[in-house]
């Protein structure tokens, strides 16, 4: 028959001695008819078997006592097991000493009577600990030395602001007494020097007889001059000289026809460490130009010097090319120390080699062509002379000069044809004076070296290529104070000269129609394009895409600053 726990109601099974759950005596329990557990009713002493039922009548299983809530149930009746006792958390301790939480046991519960479990507190915060009030500590009291002995060592008082009295000798004694010995030797010292480096022997002539008695001073005198060995001083940073640095580079070609448009023929480049130097630095291409000096003061600093000499005045045959010397000197302007000297080689072309090229020296462009113009050379006077007798026999006198913008021969309506005229006078002259013309090329090409003649010198060869005869026509343009262009197409040169003065209007000029005797082939020689056309033709001049053409304003010789070596 089942058993309960009378004191969790836990089942305990037959031969078991102590509840399994809480660990109390074992007691018998009942078992109620139908099957239902029941708690044992509550008896003086609990029997080991419940009583058997009267036999015969049936009896109803008893009912269950009603729960009531929240009266306390009857003895005897069900109890449920205790429940756990909820966690409380342990108060927060007060300043103190420590104090470890009481351990509370659960309450036991009564007997044979229903007690619901008990409810859970509800959280509360601990309470923060209070502060302790501040209290300023008291001031302290003044320190106060204990007592000494009779005979005991006293310390020496000391007062705030009053240096403590000095001991008697001591350090401070020695090393007064040091410093002094010292300071007499090296008084001792100076005097003998002073008495030992004075000129003159230091003697009294006093004393009977005019006897030369010899001081003390004088004795240690002679005796510190014959026995000591005094260094001499020197200051090697005064004795030092300046150290100077020169480099320099050289150009190793000059056409003289364009040494205006160089900018120089010698970059040097220089510096002095240990102080300012005043150099002189000098640069002259013997029987080519004048002798170049220029004074400079060196620093630390690099200075650079682009030197070009001025050329030599008077004729200089340079009709070919030779070689030539390039003397660079630097020397000191005050002691004439040379730092530098040195000769070179240079390649001086012709005066009729031209070239396109730009370097370290000088940077060229097609500009550089204007120097072969010699619009007051004898060669281009004599041409004009002989256009003037053309156009006066070829007019019956009406023009006997060659005006320029100046209306002569023909009135405001054909003012153009007064410029024709003297253009075809022109080219009639060289005709006459026998220029012809000689098939050849002339190229823009850069670094391409061609040999151009000068006007004069064409002239009286009495040929020359298409570039030569265009200058030829362009300097006596100029010579007449009219504005010309030099028109260079792929291969070939030509001249345009504007019809009047500042009006815009430019007729092309073939010089290369030699012979010419002016009275027949105008068109072939002289040909008036406007706007539209000349853009075509500077495009593309020959119809075939081989290229444009450059074009030279000669009115621009001037303020480029370009002249030729005859100029």
């Amino acid at each position: 028959m089942a058993k309960f726990c009378v004191n969790c109601g836990s089942p305990i099974r037959e031969g078991e001695a102590f509840c399994p759950s809480c660990g109390n005596a074992a007691d018998a329990g009942r078992v109620p008819a139908g099957g239902a557990a029941q708690a044992p009713a509550a008896q003086p002493v609990f029997p080991s078997q419940p009583a058997a039922p009267q036999a015969g009548a049936y009896q109803a299983p008893p009912q269950g006592p009603t729960y009531r809530a929240p009266a306390a149930p009857q003895t005897g009746a069900y109890q449920a097991p205790p429940q756990a006792p909820a966690y409380q958390t342990p108060a927060a301790p007060q300043p103190g000493a420590y104090q470890a939480p009481a351990y509370r046991a659960p309450a036991a519960p009564q007997t044979g009577a229903y007690q619901a479990p008990p409810q859970a507190p509800a959280y509360q915060a601990p309470a923060a600990p209070q502060a302790p009030a501040y209290r300023p500590a008291p001031p302290a009291s003044p320190y106060q030395a204990p007592p000494q002995q009779p005979g005991a060592y006293q310390a020496p008082a000391y007062q705030y602001g009053a240096p403590p009295p000095a001991k008697k000798g001591g350090k401070g004694a020695k090393t007064g007494f040091i410093i002094g010995g010292i300071l007499v030797g090296v008084a001792v010292l100076a005097v003998v020097l002073v008495l030992a480096l004075s000129p003159g022997d230091k003697r009294n002539t006093g004393g009977k007889g005019g006897e030369a008695l010899n001081t003390p001073s004088g004795s240690l005198a002679d005796k510190v001059l014959s026995d000591a060995d005094l260094p001499g001083i020197s200051y090697s940073y005064a004795a030092r000289e300046n150290s100077v640095e020169v480099d320099f580079v050289t150009c190793e070609t000059i056409y003289p026809n364009l040494y205006s448009t160089m900018d120089s023929v010698v970059n040097l480049t220089a510096t002095s460490e240990g102080g300012d130097t005043e150099v002189l630095v000098r640069v002259e291409i013997p029987g080519f130009t004048q002798p170049y000096e220029q004074k400079v003061t060196l620093s630390s600093q690099i200075t650079k010097i682009y030197a070009k000499p001025a050329l030599l005045p008077g004729n200089i045959d340079l009709t070919s090319s030779k070689d030539a010397q390039i003397s660079i000197a630097v020397s000191d302007v005050n002691t004439g120390k040379v730092y530098a000297r040195e000769s070179r080689k240079v390649k001086l072309m012709s005066i009729y080699d031209f070239c396109l090229w730009s370097d370290e020296f000088g940077v060229y462009s097609d500009y550089d062509l204007l120097a072969w113009l010699t619009p007051e050379s004898e060669g281009i006077l004599t041409l004009r002379r002989t256009a003037i007798s053309w156009l006066e026999y070829y007019t019956d006198g009406q023009l006997n000069s060659l005006p320029g913008y100046q209306l002569a021969l023909f009135g405001e309506d054909e003012y153009y044809l007064n410029v024709i005229w003297q253009v075809i006078g022109v080219q009639a002259a060289m005709s006459e004076l026998g220029m012809r013309y000689n098939m050849g090329a002339f190229s823009m090409t850069e670094g391409a070296n061609q040999r151009v003649l000068l006007p004069d010198a064409s002239l009286y060869a009495g040929s020359g290529v298409c570039i030569e005869t265009a200058l030829i026509m362009a300097s006596a343009i100029q010579s007449a104070n009219m504005h010309a262009m030099i028109i260079l197409p792929p291969g070939h040169a030509q001249v345009a000269v504007e019809d009047w003065n500042q009006s815009g209007d430019y007729w092309l000029i073939e010089t290369t129609m030699l012979p010419f005797d002016g009275e027949s082939d105008w068109d072939s020689f002289v040909r008036y394009f406007d706007d539209e056309q000349w853009l075509a033709y500077l495009q593309d001049p020959w119809g075939d895409g081989s290229g444009p053409c450059f074009v030279v304003d000669c009115d621009m010789a001037t303020p480029l600053g370009i002249t030729g070596f005859s100029n």
